[in-house]
């Protein structure tokens, strides 16, 4: 570039590692660009939250949502056109399930030996380790794969149903992932299968989604040169090893930016666009997520169990269990209806 990159951030008040404002601080020093970084406090994110689904129009339960119209908001102001980084992780093994699925794949048959269960009991907040052991199960590849993306196990779900939605629902998440999934059987192993699927669904239904339409809130343009179709085609060509090796995901992507970054940058800890729901779950916006589903014109209380979504919070506030990721879809699902019903 013959002028100064610029290049853009967003945090939020207080310290955890769902901030990563002095990474962003240390690259922009490294590479002399034009910084610029917005704090978000919580009464910001959870006003626009409130209201974000007249944009996003679908019941999507991301908790980056409102993150990234903030960030957009502050890029606009300057550009109209941005590059991001969304895509790098699905074709190339950057999330912790592709290090989960790995390891299943590779010591399954040991898996049985070792008391996960048991383990999962004395780690009850993570929530992560949870889902491994429920998927760690099938041996079957389709299902091991629909319990990595479930949210709810199907216990939770017979506990969270009432009889009545029960009947009107159909196996939908199957259908879906089967469709791509038999698109796979040319391809080498179960974590190439997993990249395929990821590539294809969560992207276009959900991260690229709501990314196109909180920038274009802004009028802002905000292109994704990772997802270049040939670029895709090529890495979709590579083995499963120059992706994942080991424990380190994207791994062709670091040794490739060791020409112009340091180590220190390269191998630091992957944050992701985190924010601080688990701990607002944990205090005041528990409370108006209780208030908001008990309501009387809540919509939750004709498909679901209140007393089963209370007993999630309560759980979750108390520090017991770590449910964010169930109380926010059932909490995005209702701001939804109301916005829409």
């Amino acid at each position: 570039s013959s002028s100064r990159v610029k290049t853009y951030t967003i945090g939020f008040e207080g310290s955890g590692d769902f901030n990563e404002l002095q990474d962003a601080r240390v690259t922009a020093a490294y590479i002399g660009s034009d910084h610029h970084e917005m704090i978000l406090s919580r009464q910001e994110y959870m006003h626009f939250f409130l209201h974000s689904f007249r944009i996003s129009e679908e019941p999507i339960a991301e908790t980056t949502i409102p993150a990234l119209y903030f960030v957009s908001q502050l890029a606009g102001r300057d550009l109209k056109v941005v590059l991001a980084g969304q895509g790098a992780d699905e074709p190339l093994a950057g999330y912790q399930r592709y290090i989960g699925e790995n390891m299943l794949t590779k010591f399954f048959p040991v898996l049985r030996f070792i008391p996960l269960k048991s383990i999962a009991r004395l780690l009850r907040r993570s929530e992560r380790f949870k889902r491994a052991t429920y998927a760690s199960q099938f041996r079957d590849e389709l299902k091991r794969f629909l319990a990595i993306y479930s949210i709810f196990t199907p216990l939770q779900k017979d506990q969270l149903l009432l009889e009545s939605t029960k009947c009107r629902i159909d196996d939908a998440n199957t259908e879906l992932i089967k469709r791509l999934y038999d698109e796979t059987n040319c391809l080498a192993d179960p974590l190439a299968k997993l990249l395929y699927i990821d590539t294809r669904m969560s992207l276009s239904d959900d991260l690229l989604l709501f990314g196109d339409k909180m920038s274009m809130a802004h009028s802002l343009e905000m292109r994704v040169p990772f997802l270049d179709l040939e670029l895709v085609r090529f890495l979709e060509g590579l083995p499963s090893s120059m992706k994942l090796r080991r424990l380190t995901g994207k791994y062709i992507h670091k040794r490739a930016a060791m020409r112009w970054l340091p180590r220190y940058i390269i191998k630091r800890k992957k944050r992701g666009f985190a924010t601080p729901m688990d701990n607002w779950l944990r205090r005041d916006l528990a409370e108006v997520t209780k208030r908001l589903i008990g309501a009387e014109d809540s919509a939750c209380q004709y498909y679901f169990n209140l007393e089963y979504i209370r007993w999630l919070i309560e759980m979750h506030q108390r520090g017991r269990e770590n449910f964010q990721r169930h109380i926010f879809a059932l909490l995005s699902f209702e701001l939804w209806h109301r916005e829409f019903f």
